[in-house]
């Protein structure tokens, strides 16, 4: 298993901070459990734009607030948006 990425920690204080379980904030997301889980612990490394865009809406947040917070993690970036570039499905 992967070390949490900064989206991974960001995801994590985002559930937490709205007091929420991983299957209510998956729901809320339109994601499964599975991937809020696979984020958080680092499996998943990096979001896809669909699926940033997805969180975005849901919990209210701009885009922009959301690249400053986890768009220097590009160690593993081959996209032009740094820490959001992978889908990896639901």
């Amino acid at each position: 298993m992967g070390q949490p990425s900064k989206v991974g920690q960001f995801i994590l204080e985002l559930r937490v901070a709205h007091r929420m379980s991983q299957r209510r904030f998956a729901n809320k997301w339109g994601v499964s459990p599975a991937y809020v889980g696979h984020v958080e612990s680092g499996k998943i490394q990096h979001l896809g734009l669909e699926k940033a865009k997805q969180l975005c809406v849901a919990f209210g947040i701009k885009p922009k607030d959301l690249f400053a917070e986890v768009g220097s993690d590009n160690s593993q970036t081959t996209d032009s948006e740094p820490g959001l570039n992978q889908d990896s499905g639901s």
